[in-house]
């Protein structure tokens, strides 16, 4: 069972795909995004930060909001394990 239902969600996938239904690709993506709308803390240039995952545009960047929006392009930030470590905000 747990296959087939993998296989309708690939397939129905492809077909969005294969349509060029790319904006409703991108707000399904959205709609799963890891940890959207949650408080995370991201590595960036090698300093700590705090921010809300917000989702993912159209050209694939990560858009995050932390007193403003910010957009980073893919391998820009790392996930940091330690999402309870505070930060310093200066």
């Amino acid at each position: 069972q747990l296959a087939k239902e993998l296989c309708s969600h690939i397939q129905y996938q492809w077909e969005l795909l294969t349509r060029k239904l790319y904006q409703e690709l991108l707000v399904e993506y959205n709609n799963i995004l890891y940890k959207k709308g949650e408080k995370v803390i991201l590595k960036y240039h090698n300093n700590l930060l705090e921010t809300t995952i917000k989702g993912v545009d159209s050209n694939g960047r990560l858009i995050t909001f932390n007193a403003k929006e910010e957009l980073f392009n893919w391998g820009e930030v790392e996930w940091n394990g330690l999402v309870d470590l505070p930060v310093n905000d200066t």
